[in-house]
């Protein structure tokens, strides 16, 4: 679940989008090939321009911000989001509780528990499968592609490196590489997520 902010000229607009519904918004952000950028807490930021008045050019923008949990995501869940989306997972009962397990690692019932209040995963199928959710891949991407100006280049936490003439061209770049980074998180996302996704909306 998302807190919905529709931000235009005249204000915003907030509201409530299921995952399913931002899943929607995301795929039809890159059909109508408008920019996304993941966001710290595993949110996302979708704008696009339309023309205005008089020539100009408006920006409007959706803001995507996980309801149960906004605030950034930081070492004590991410290395375990790494761990689900290295391949199949599935909750395991015992005497501390449910926890995750998949063929190589396993997360402790206690940080199990974190993902699960915080909406990062998500239980599905009969045989207690565990994907992430969309909150917890965008969350993934945002931390693996950190980028800003250094100088006159634009750094990020993947090692990307963009030398350009001056640091506004560098701050530009990094927006870019972000943005770009975000699209192929979109554009790569298995059919399997989406059909688990949707399923769970119905």
């Amino acid at each position: 679940m998302f807190v919905e902010v529709v931000n235009h000229a005249g204000g915003s607009i907030p509201g409530i989008a299921a995952e399913a519904h931002a899943l929607m918004l995301l795929r039809r952000a890159r059909q109508q090939d408008a920019a996304i950028e993941a966001t710290p807490e595993g949110g996302a930021r979708i704008t696009w321009s339309r023309p205005a008045n008089g020539g100009a050019v408006a920006i409007r923008s959706i803001d995507l911000t996980p309801a149960a949990a906004p605030e950034s995501l930081d070492a004590t869940v991410l290395p375990y989001l790494a761990i689900v989306a290295t391949g199949d997972a599935w909750l395991e009962g015992g005497p501390a509780g449910p926890a995750i397990h998949t063929f190589m690692n396993s997360v402790s019932p206690g940080a199990t528990g974190r993902l699960l209040a915080r909406g990062l995963v998500a239980e599905y199928g009969a045989h207690r499968k565990v994907r992430l959710t969309l909150a917890g891949g965008l969350g993934l991407v945002a931390a693996a592609h950190y980028a800003e100006a250094v100088g006159a280049a634009a750094r990020c936490t993947c090692g990307h490196v963009d030398e350009r003439g001056d640091q506004r061209a560098a701050r530009l770049a990094a927006r870019a590489h972000v943005r770009e980074q975000a699209a192929r998180f979109v554009d790569r996302l298995a059919p399997a997520f989406v059909t688990a996704l949707t399923a769970a909306a119905r």
